[in-house]
């Protein structure tokens, strides 16, 4: 399945060799060697779609808890580490540990 879906890519124009003689050419070659190698090419498929997607399954499983307890850690850390210099840092911060704070609180609603 791969394979076709690559051949076709390569036939549309998506992966494309200098020309289109380099294209008739190759078709086979790249048919064979990502047919022959297939269990390979899946593998790579599978970890790009990880990357992309990342740990979704884990985290429709486990809910959003360890994200609202993580960003409660972040926010106690915010309020010690932030020490303005003036009014206007003051406000500053003050703005964005409201964001932080409004969407936790949010969150560790949508939970219950």
């Amino acid at each position: 399945i791969l394979a076709v879906a690559l051949v076709i890519a390569t036939i549309n124009g998506f992966i494309r060799p200098e020309s289109f003689e380099v294209r008739v050419w190759t078709l086979p070659l790249i048919g064979f060697v990502f047919g022959y190698a297939s269990r390979p090419t899946a593998r790579l498929v599978d970890r790009a779609i990880e990357r992309i997607l990342g740990g979704g399954d884990d985290a429709v499983g486990v809910g959003p808890g360890p994200e609202i307890a993580r960003r409660r850690v972040l926010i106690e850390k915010l309020f010690d580490a932030y020490r303005p210099s003036d009014l206007v840092e003051f406000r500053r911060q003050l703005r964005d540990l409201a964001n932080e704070v409004v969407e936790t609180e949010i969150a560790a609603r949508d939970e219950s």
